[in-house]
């Protein structure tokens, strides 16, 4: 199973899994998960770690850049633009053009 799908699977059972300043995963949910989601949670941990730590596109193709990135990646806080991280994570053109402006696009293109 991919950790896209990982994840998904144990949002949608209502579990919240946040990274821990110490290098651990945090597991909140209302009902303890089906073993199978917990153990392939040990397994991939260091997967679901890197995933939860650095900007990614999700399924959706939405740009997910959490507060526990790299700072160069906190475009609110002085960071690169959305624009280079999104050519960094090798996006979609469609991703491209849904954050940023076409004649944004066009200048780095030339």
């Amino acid at each position: 199973m991919d950790i896209q799908t990982l994840l998904s699977k144990c949002r949608e059972l209502g579990a919240e899994i946040t990274p821990t300043l110490h290098g651990t995963i945090k597991l909140k949910a209302p009902a303890p998960l089906p073993d199978e989601l917990r153990e392939e949670l040990r397994h991939h941990k260091a997967e679901v770690l890197a995933l939860l730590t650095r900007p990614h596109i999700n399924v959706r193709g939405e740009l997910i850049i959490p507060f526990e990135s790299d700072p160069r990646f906190h475009w609110w806080n002085g960071g690169q633009s959305i624009h280079v991280t999104l050519i960094e994570l090798g996006a979609s053109p469609d991703v491209l053009a849904r954050y940023v402006d076409s004649t944004e696009i066009l200048k780095v293109r030339q």
